[in-house]
């Protein structure tokens, strides 16, 4: 693995770097300690301690369990709640019910475990954070990793999604790491990463083949090959707790509908006779909802299909104006850059995945493009670094601005362009709830 030679950073990009996370860390820490809990965090709590409790993953199954496992983690460790998998709701897999009973209904605070999982997730953002603005500068120089930084922490959609004890922004950090660290040469970390974001949401499967065109393109069949096998590995070694305890597995046939984009590989896993694994047969149940819909709203519109332009209109009105006119100039200047192709291939998976995003019928929330921002913060960060130092400085002021704006509500950020807050029911391309603020 090849990395560019840098020399060490200087004290102002220290401390700018330190102030950036340390006022990140201070604004999700103290926001969301006001909060209650999203729709999504009590199932994911308690489903989560189930892991850890009984080795079995039949909670929630439709979402891998790496992220719930980390965020429960003090919950088993400090604060040893109940969890009655006996209830009535249990047996009949009321899993919403039981994850409201056991967050509210417990011999442990539902405050202090909720605030406990939440660090968790604050503490997986801030770790991403370092992650890249190192990795940025180590390509870009100090301006672009502080620039990038900037775009990162003072985002009110990562925000907002960082504090929360779900899989969004996980995946989308375990995402940008295994791209970035494939690209850099290294098969077995990027195959770890990889493994991660697999283990964690099923949506990061479009990076497959993202890196299989990779391969082809840089000949890298080895590479591949050796970052196949690695994150087969890591999600393997996440789910053998339920191999363990789950007995004699029914066959895959059984339990998929082999509807979706994914019906065809599943229904040739079928043929060989493959155990019903609960890695696939979320992967299965991903795929059904994402072909059948979810009831959402856009636009004054009702709809259980969803609509095409559902994530370009949500990322036009979501997205920060000072980051879209980032993301414009930068799109205006990437070819002039010498480092237009290492941009190419930077702004490769996010295209892939917004594509792919298209397609679904889930329409229910700007948290799911988050898997996008990480590839855009960093190619705003480096042409505008490289050609427009005043005018990074300039995005960065804009966004701070917009940021401080809408605090201490970041779910309800809409850009001013879209008509702020007030106008957002109108748009509306999300459905969590706070204390605070109801955006739906």
């Amino acid at each position: 693995m090849h990395w560019p030679s840098r020399t060490t950073p200087s004290a102002g990009t220290w401390l700018a770097a330190s102030a950036i996370i340390a006022v990140m860390a201070a604004v999700m820490t103290i926001t969301v300690r006001d909060e209650t809990a999203t729709w999504d965090e009590p199932g994911y709590l308690a489903s989560g301690y189930s892991y850890w409790l009984t080795g079995r993953y039949d909670m929630i199954p439709e979402h891998p369990p790496l992220a719930r496992l980390l965020q429960s983690l003090p919950l088993r460790l400090i604060h040893h709640p109940q969890l009655d998998t006996n209830s009535p709701e249990w047996k009949r897999s009321e899993f919403v019910m039981v994850g409201n009973l056991f967050l509210y209904r417990n011999t442990a605070s539902p405050d202090a475990m909720l605030f406990a999982g939440r660090m968790v997730s604050i503490a997986m953002a801030l770790s991403f954070a370092v992650y890249l603005a190192w990795w940025t500068r180590r390509r870009f120089g100090d301006a672009a990793g502080i620039t990038a930084l900037a775009l990162y922490a003072f985002d009110p959609n990562i925000i907002a999604h960082g504090r929360y004890t779900t899989n969004d922004l996980p995946v989308a950090a375990f995402g940008f790491i295994a791209w970035t660290l494939w690209f850099e040469g290294s098969g077995v970390l990027a195959g770890l990463a990889l493994g991660c974001a697999l283990a964690t949401k099923f949506s990061a499967l479009y990076l497959v083949p993202v890196l299989i065109a990779m391969a082809i393109v840089q000949r890298r069949f080895r590479a591949l090959a050796i970052t196949a096998a690695t994150a087969l590995v890591v999600v393997v070694i996440v789910y053998a707790p339920e191999v363990l305890h789950s007995g004699q597995l029914p066959p895959l046939a059984a339990r998929i509908t082999r509807a979706g984009i994914t019906g065809p590989a599943l229904s040739a896993l079928a043929a060989l006779h493959v155990p019903a694994y609960s890695f696939l047969t979320g992967i299965d149940w991903q795929s059904s909802h994402s072909a059948t819909g979810h009831p959402a709203y856009l636009l004054g519109q009702v709809s259980d299909r969803g609509w095409w332009y559902y994530f370009p209109v949500a990322f036009a009105v979501k997205t920060p104006a000072a980051t879209l006119a980032g993301a414009l100039a930068a799109l205006a200047l990437i070819w002039r850059s010498r480092h237009r192709r290492l941009l190419a291939a930077l702004l490769l998976p996010a295209a892939v995945y917004f594509a792919l995003a298209m397609t679904t019928h889930i329409d229910i929330g700007v948290r799911y493009l988050l898997p996008i921002y990480p590839f855009l913060f960093v190619v705003i960060a480096a042409v505008l670094a490289e050609w427009r130092k005043p005018a990074a400085i300039a995005v960065v002021a804009l966004l701070a601005i917009e940021s401080a704006a809408i605090y201490p509500d970041y779910l309800a950020f809409f850009n001013f362009p879209s008509g702020g807050p007030k106008a957002g029911p109108r748009a509306s391309p999300s459905r969590r709830y706070n204390r605070r603020s109801a955006v739906k």
